[in-house]
Order: structure tokens, then C-alpha cells, then sequence
């Protein structure tokens, strides 16, 4: 199975919550690159993203992104615990929070966001996951 349908999975289930943070008016440059083993072109983010957050009551480790790209950013504390895992097949883009809309989130300070730039092959296990 592919990472992007599965990543979509989370994107849609941040979004159904409205406890959860929703990233909007997303901006990041783009890249085209191509894969080494495939041949295949695929858009990539490059550089510092940045975002605002329309809603949410508190600040978790995945948020939903309105829009397409990407699906969802993850908290350090995520990328970290990835890390510590060994696990590999992507690299770690900052995004940054211009501005937050909710007023339950403006009382308690952001973490830091990530977007997931997937340069391998990226599994995720549901059951384990929860989602």
C-alpha cells in the first residue's frame, strides 16, 4: 500500500473532530523532483512552511490541513518518537503558525509542527495507530 492514501486517512479524521487544530491557508514552495528508482515526477515541498489555525480546543499531535497538500502536519513530539525508532523514509519540514483563530488554543502555547516530506516508503499500522 501506498503512504499518501494512508496519510489522507489521517487528514480526514483530524478534520471530522472539532476538537482538533485545522491548519489553513497553507504556504510552502514547491519542487519538482523525480524518483530515482521509478522515473516517476512528484511535487515536494521545500523549505519552511507556513499555516494558520482556523479552529480547535486543543493542540495534539496530528492536525488536519484544509486542502489537498499536505493532509496533515505531525508535532515534534512525533518526529521525535519516529526518530527514536530508527524509522526512516522521510525528512522533518518546519511549519510555521502565523496566526490562531480559536481561543482555546490562543491560552496555551503551539508545539512545534511538521510537515512529513516522504522521500522513501512510509508505513503506517493502523491498529496500533487507533485511527
Amino acid at each position: 500500500m501506498t503512504a499518501l492514501p494512508q496519510f489522507f486517512r489521517f487528514q480526514n479524521a483530524a478534520i471530522d473532530d472539532p476538537r482538533v487544530p485545522l491548519a489553513v491557508h497553507f504556504d510552502m514552495a514547491l519542487d519538482d523532483e523525480t524518483c530515482s528508482v521509478c522515473g516517476r515526477n512528484w511535487p515536494r515541498y521545500i523549505g519552511e512552511g507556513t499555516c494558520e489555525i482556523s479552529e480547535g480546543a486543543t493542540w495534539t499531535d496530528a492536525i488536519g490541513v484544509a486542502g489537498m497538500r499536505p493532509p496533515f502536519l505531525v508535532s515534534e513530539h512525533v518526529v521525535e518518537g519516529l526518530r527514536r525508532l530508527g524509522t526512516g523514509g522521510f525528512e522533518a519540514v518546519p511549519v510555521q503558525i502565523l496566526n490562531v483563530q480559536s481561543t482555546q488554543l490562543q491560552l496555551r502555547s503551539a508545539p512545534t509542527y511538521y510537515y512529513l516530506n516522504v522521500t522513501g516508503h512510509v508505513d503506517v499500522d493502523w491498529e496500533i495507530s487507533g485511527t
